[in-house]
Formats: C-alpha cells, sequence, structure tokens
C-alpha cells in the first residue's frame, strides 16, 4: 500500500472538460477511526486553495464578485464506493459484511410472508441492490484499468519484461470469469427467491435495472481488454496467442447474452439515434442506482439569520443616524426662528439653503452608511463568518435524513503571499513564470468539513469514505484573452520569410493546500498549473506534489 492510500485524506486534480476541471478530496473515516484520538464525534477536514490568475484575464475584487465565483463552481459531495475485492463479495468479514451475501438473507426472509420486519427488510433490499451495482461496477472498472495501463507501461519499459506480460495475460481470463461469475450471481437473485406480488414488481424492477447496468460496464471493461491486448506488437508467446482467442470467445458470448436478455447493443455501425438512446439510457439508470451514495447539502438556517444580522446592524446604524440628523434640524428649525411669521424669508436666506443642505446630507450619508456597513458585515458582524454553511444529510431508500455534518465555505481576493504556504513560495519563487509578483490576481478559497463519524458508521449500507468533488469553470476567466494562434515572422537559413503560428497561452498557478484538524493528522499540498487560452484548458502540468502523515 503506497503512502497516500495509508493517508485519511486523499486528492486528484484533472481536467474535466475544455472549460472546467476538478478537485476531488476522499476522506477516510475507516483510518481515522483506528487511531486513539479520534473518538470524540466530530472530527474536522480543511482545503485552502491559492489562484494566482495573470492580471491579462482582468478577474480582481471589483471585476469578479464572490457570486460570481461561487456560480462557475459545481460542488457534489457523496459516499465513495468502498473498495472490494472479489473474496469480499462473496464472503463477509468481521468489520465488512458483503452486500451481496446481506441482500441474499433478506430476500430469502422475505419469502416468509408472516415475517415481523418485511416491510423495513424490503426497504433495506432496494438500498442493498442500488449499493451492490454501485461496488461492483466500481470496483471492476478500478480493476480493469489499472490492469491495462500496466501492460501499456510494461510495454512502453525499454527493459524486457516479457515474463511479467505473460503472466498478466494468463490472469485476463480467470479475472473476466470471477467478475462474471459474480454478476450471474447477482443476476440470477430474482430467480433463486421467489417473492410474492405485494413486494415483487419493486424488487424485480430494481433487479432487472442493476443488472442491466452491470452487464453495461462489464462489456465496456471486455472492450478494454480486448483494445489493449490488440495493441501489443513484437511479442511472441503462446501466452498472447491465447488471451486473444479467449477474449474473441468472451466477445462472442456477449454478443449473445446481450441478445438473450434484450440488453441495448451499439457498434459504430449503429445510427446516432440509437446511440443516442443508449447513451440516454446509461446515464439514466447509473443517476437512479448512485442516488444510494448522494449526499444532500442544505444552508444552515442558523447560519443563514447570523449572516443576515450585519445587513440588519448596517441599516439599523443608518437609520439612527438619520434620526439624529433630523432630531439636530428639527431642534434648530424649532428655535432657530424659522416658527414665527418671517421663517418663509429665513428659509430661502442663508439660514434656511444650510438646512436644506444639511437635510440633503443627511439621508446621502444615511445611504452610504447602510451601504458601507453592508461592505462591512456581508460575511457576519465582524466580518469573520464564513460566506456560507451548510448542513450535510443522507437520505435513504425510505426519504429518512441523517445529519452527518456541515461545510463552511469561503472566497476572496489577497494582496499579500503571506498567507500561501511557504513551499508553495518556494516553487514559485523558483519557476521563471512567477517572477513578478504583481503580474498575478491571488484568489484565496477555503473549505471545511465537519463530519460526525459515529452518524455515518450508524448508517445502512456501510459507508467509509466522504468524496468531495468541486469542478471549476473558466470560462468567465477566458474573455479577454487574445486569440490562440498568433502570427510570427521568422527567417530561414536562406532569407526567406516565414509565417509561423505560435501558440498563445496564459498560466494559472493552483496551490491546493490540505490538512486534518485533528492532532497527528494527514496534511499535504499539490501544485498545478493550468495552461489555457482562449478556446479552454490545453493541459494542466503538475508541479509539486506532497503527502505527509504527522506522526
Amino acid at each position: 500500500m503506497s503512502l497516500q492510500e495509508k493517508t485519511s485524506i486523499r486528492e486528484t486534480i484533472k481536467q474535466h472538460d475544455r472549460y472546467q476541471f476538478e478537485t476531488r478530496f476522499d476522506y477516510s473515516i475507516e483510518s481515522d477511526l483506528r487511531r486513539p484520538f479520534n473518538l470524540r464525534s466530530k472530527h474536522t477536514y480543511h482545503m485552502e486553495a491559492y489562484f494566482f490568475i495573470p492580471k491579462q484575464m482582468g478577474i480582481n475584487a471589483e471585476t469578479y464578485k464572490k457570486s460570481h465565483f461561487y456560480e462557475d463552481i459545481r460542488p457534489l459531495m457523496r459516499f465513495n464506493e468502498p473498495q472490494f475485492s472479489h473474496n469480499d463479495f462473496v464472503n463477509s468479514r468481521e468489520d465488512r459484511e458483503s452486500p451481496l451475501l446481506r441482500l441474499e438473507q433478506i430476500l430469502e426472509s422475505l419469502t416468509d410472508v408472516r415475517h415481523p420486519q418485511r416491510l423495513a427488510y424490503a426497504n433495506e433490499a432496494v438500498d442493498l441492490i442500488k449499493y451492490f451495482a454501485c461496488c461492483f461496477v466500481s470496483n471492476y472498472r478500478r480493476r480493469v484499468r489499472r490492469r491495462c495501463k500496466a501492460i501499456q507501461e510494461l510495454l512502453a519499459s525499454p527493459k524486457d519484461k516479457s515474463s511479467q506480460l505473460y503472466q498478466m495475460f494468463e490472469d485476463i481470463d480467470p479475472f473476466l470469469r470471477r467478475y462474471f461469475s459474480l454478476f450471474r450471481r447477482f443476476a440470477d437473485l430474482r430467480n433463486r427467491f421467489p417473492l410474492r406480488e405485494d413486494l415483487r414488481e419493486t424488487l424485480i424492477l430494481e433487479l432487472l435495472l442493476a443488472e442491466e447496468y452491470c452487464f453495461y460496464r462489464f462489456r465496456e471493461g471486455v472492450a478494454l481488454v480486448v483494445e489493449t491486448i490488440e495493441q501489443v506488437r513484437n511479442i511472441q508467446g503462446n501466452e498472447l496467442t491465447t488471451a486473444k482467442k479467449k477474449l474473441r470467445v468472451w466477445a462472442r458470448f456477449i454478443f449473445w447474452f446481450e441478445r438473450s436478455r434484450h440488453f441495448m447493443s451499439v457498434d459504430d455501425q449503429s445510427s446516432a439515434a440509437e446511440c443516442e438512446r443508449f447513451l440516454s439510457r446509461l446515464g439514466s439508470i447509473k443517476k437512479y442506482l448512485s442516488r444510494i451514495l448522494y449526499l444532500e447539502i442544505k444552508p444552515n438556517v442558523l447560519f443563514a439569520v447570523r449572516a443576515q444580522t450585519g445587513y440588519m446592524v448596517a441599516a439599523g446604524l443608518a437609520a439612527f443616524w438619520y434620526f439624529l440628523a433630523n432630531l439636530v434640524i428639527f431642534s434648530y428649525l424649532q428655535f432657530g426662528g424659522f416658527n414665527n411669521g418671517g421663517g418663509f424669508h429665513n428659509l430661502v436666506g442663508f439660514g434656511g439653503i444650510t438646512v436644506i443642505f444639511s437635510f440633503v446630507v443627511a439621508y446621502v450619508l444615511k445611504d452610504r452608511i447602510k451601504e458601507i456597513g453592508r461592505v462591512r458585515f456581508q460575511s457576519g458582524i465582524l466580518g469573520k463568518l464564513p460566506d456560507h454553511t451548510h448542513n450535510i444529510f443522507y437520505t435513504n431508500n425510505r426519504g429518512e435524513e441523517t445529519f452527518i455534518g456541515k461545510v463552511n465555505e469561503s472566497v476572496e481576493f489577497v494582496r499579500k503571499l503571506d498567507s500561501v504556504p511557504q513551499a508553495v513560495r518556494d516553487i514559485r519563487e523558483k519557476d521563471d513564470l512567477w517572477d513578478e509578483e504583481d503580474k498575478a490576481s491571488l484568489l484565496f478559497y477555503r473549505k471545511t468539513f465537519e463530519l460526525d463519524f459515529p452518524a455515518i458508521r450508524r448508517l445502512k449500507p456501510q459507508f467509509s469514505t466522504v468524496k468531495d468533488i468541486i469542478r471549476f469553470s473558466l470560462r468567465r476567466y477566458l474573455t479577454k484573452l487574445d486569440d490562440p494562434i498568433q502570427i510570427y515572422l521568422g527567417l530561414d537559413k536562406k532569407g526567406s520569410v516565414q509565417e509561423v503560428g505560435m501558440p498563445k497561452v496564459y498560466y494559472i498557478g493552483v496551490a491546493i493546500k490540505f490538512f486534518s484538524g485533528e492532532q497527528n493528522g494527514t496534511s499535504g499540498f499539490d501544485y498545478q498549473v493550468l495552461v489555457v487560452d482562449k478556446n479552454g484548458i490545453v493541459r494542466i502540468d503538475e508541479v509539486a506534489k506532497s503527502v505527509r502523515i504527522e506522526q
């Protein structure tokens, strides 16, 4: 197991599409519960992001408000699928129960119409069906990709690693057999356990959807293996030949199986409409089954009231000032000779102009006090409250909500680099791209999680990791950039002029620091450079990564 796998926080940063990049943080519950200091119910995790934005993009405190930033991010929180091996699916351990074995036990109990907990077991069965499908697909796809990546890396290696490749070729067929047998065992549940009509319709539909989704992903994994093996060249051996033959058998079997179950099939001969229907159905089934993992984020009502207190205080101060100013002015009118018969002449004189001017100034200052107060108190009375505070809930199949924690967010532009981790500053000083600090605006984003571990451990099914996904859209950053290609006039050795198209790119530095709020927790940082042009993200360069465990 690598160092990163041992830590309570794991992070990844990657490009999502042309205009978005995403960060993923996995907050492990199991690893923290093994430590003696984690006896309290509340545990905190922190993420801090520093964006070094080129001045040419026109992103600063005046043009880019907090509301713009929160419009440009798309957060998603869910539980991560536990890492099950094939053995974990077919056997239960003391610390981890197999979802397939538990589902078999429940379905067997539901065949008894007099079972006292029949309705509760039926609801738990629905959750377990979705849970198994998500776990099966996640773990199968992870292992397929890992094997294919290992084969590609060995093929690219300059050393002779034929023996390792042959071993991988031999393992492909047993690997696929193991997972397909697991899939068939799940698919046969609806035939092994006859259910009565009151439960049959609901549970059978859930089982059919899960079976269809698992098969599509299994077929996709086999296709990836076939593609990887077909790329193998310049290697001779019976192992490779045998692997290719067995994969052809798998392809024919899948072709037969999908038609026997009336599953949708697409290939390069499929029409656009057929591909559209397949992708739409695959996405719909995935979203439906994945609800078992999703967490719901709701605004904290108490925080919303506290956040509005600042606005109310600002409005109160403005009203109090206006009242005092009017009191003074009316007192002057009362005792300054404006209440006698010559009041009108006094009003159009110097004293009257002074009174009118005082009214105008008092009114203008009232609005200014309110506006300044709003800016001063926009994050709370003392400016120390986060921008947003949300509660995190998990909702099961019965609609029951369980509070599992809360999350705080805040964002601001900062002028100095003192708040940036020293390790990141050292990296920037070594890079010629970041020599001048005044060439970048510094945007600081902070996110804090507080998770209730005992509440999470009481949930069924069992979850061990909370995943936080944030997608950042850069569309707003690109509007003022130059064309992606600029023409440069060059000369060849014969003296002829040549037009050379030069890519015009810009660099956004992204430094992300993460740490646990507990003693002896995990901490580390990532430093990435987003290379962008007018058309979006060109690539992401990883400059540095540091993960450590404080013992």
